[in-house]
């Protein structure tokens, strides 16, 4: 293998893992999840649908309506023509409507509404009223993605940090192992010392690869969820996780979600539409007042007498008002179903937010419960680290057993991952709060 091949593949080994592997904060992943949500395309579409529909009906009021028929029949020559005898004239008489066997009828109509009772600005005032609830519904959908992506995340970055600790362990074990086995050879150590130590390494070993598979599954899912390549390999970035956050009160918190809940914003935005709706009704009370004009090419004209077999051009101007009797009694019923709707409308507002106002306190206290349990899990990671030295110089000393060094060992890994728990769920608990908040 030449100089200039060995360097191709070099390159092309590098280029490889680079694409591999990928390190992405927090805010990246989230970016990146928003970018591929398939529920927000699906909003987009939606949004879409009702701005096309606004402009179909600013379209129908703002320009008026023109139709175009054209028509020919062909008359059976059964008929005889209208004819009258005039005394001195042709014995045959006078031919005062002649038959015109083709007949074509041509118009042009355009008609324009001048008034409709306001529905069709209310109509109007409507739609945009559910573009606007629908767009909040949107960053709902955005804040839950972003929250999920940030869950995915968190146990991602869990996994990492707890493989690594086993890793870790797994060489401390190693060490312990290479120490019974020097005791062994001077006689002062069992075999069932030794394969004691190996069965524990083996069982920890069992948690890496659990740890590794949970890994590529969770990694599996982030890589779906952020559009990336199913097989990258991602790192996760610690100081995007683990930064200084503002805590404020209860109180704060619960009067925040109040102005910045997007399902809550919904919700008075269609208590809106609802209100808007009842004037849409109301307004099949009022009359309607239209315009329009006819121009007739016809051959023959059926306004020309005696008719011709010529095209002969007319037209119409007028105005339509028109009146619905039946809507004062309808009509009220119509009313009274909108209103009712407005008060489920109240209902489904109140209870909202009494539940955003539980889900609050209930993440609220999870916080401040997590940082509370942060603060022993420290103490107990020291503790076990100092119990795993002392432990080890005794039995070095031939003053405990290998159970208590076993032991003592096995307390590092757990109280190592209970902390890396009680963190990661803390900050967990944290984005669960601030997306009861603002979501």
């Amino acid at each position: 293998m030449n100089l200039k091949t060995k360097i191709l593949i070099g390159l092309l080994f590098v280029a490889f893992g680079a694409n591999a592997q990928r390190k992405i904060t927090l805010n990246e992943a989230q970016q990146l999840a928003i970018d591929n949500a398939k529920i927000l395309k699906v909003d987009n579409a939606k949004r879409d649908i009702s701005l096309s529909k606004i402009e179909q009906l600013k379209a129908s009021t703002k320009y008026p309506t023109v139709n175009l028929s054209a028509a020919y029949n062909r008359l059976s020559n059964n008929v005889d023509a209208f004819k009258i005898v005039i005394p001195g004239g042709p014995p045959e008489g006078v031919t005062v409507q002649p038959i015109i066997l083709n007949q074509f009828q041509n118009r042009l109509n355009i008609s324009q509404l001048l008034y409709g009772g306001d529905r069709t600005k209310n109509t109007l005032k409507l739609l945009e009223l559910q573009i606007q609830s629908n767009g909040m519904e949107t960053m709902k959908d955005i804040e839950d993605v972003k929250f999920n992506i940030t869950q995915i995340y968190y146990t991602l970055y869990k996994l990492n940090v707890a493989k690594n600790l086993i890793a870790e362990n797994i060489s401390l074990i190693d060490d312990n192992i290479r120490d019974i086995e020097n005791a062994k050879n001077q006689g002062i150590a069992l075999e069932n010392d030794v394969l004691r130590l190996k069965l524990q390494k083996s069982n920890i070993e069992l948690s890496r690869i659990d740890a590794e598979n949970a890994i590529e599954s969770t990694t599996f899912n982030f890589n779906l969820m952020t559009g990336l390549a199913l097989e990258t390999a991602i790192l996760t970035d610690s100081a995007s996780i683990f930064q200084n956050k503002s805590f404020l009160s209860l109180n704060e918190y619960i009067g925040e979600a109040q102005k910045n809940r997007h399902d809550l914003k919904a919700i008075a935005l269609r208590k809106e539409a609802a209100l808007t709706q009842i004037d849409i009704t109301k307004a099949g009370l009022k009359p309607t007042l239209s315009a329009g004009a006819t121009y007739f090419l016809d051959n023959p004209n059926q306004r020309v007498f005696p008719q011709q077999d010529t095209f002969r051009g007319t037209w119409a101007l007028g105005l339509t008002a028109a009146y619905s009797i039946s809507s004062l009694w309808n009509i009220k019923h119509q009313v009274a179903e909108n209103q009712a709707n407005v008060f489920l409308i109240d209902g489904t507002y109140e209870q909202a937010s009494d539940g955003i106002k539980m889900e609050i306190n209930q993440n609220y206290s999870a916080v401040k419960q997590a940082k509370e349990k942060i603060k022993v899990a420290i103490i107990t990671v020291e503790q076990a680290n100092e119990n795993y030295r002392v432990t080890n110089n005794r039995y070095k000393e031939g003053l405990v057993t290998l159970t208590d060094l076993v032991n003592a060992n096995f307390l590092v890994l757990q109280s190592k991952m209970s902390l890396l728990n009680t963190q990661t769920d803390s900050e967990l608990a944290y984005q669960r709060l601030m997306k009861s908040v603002n979501n």
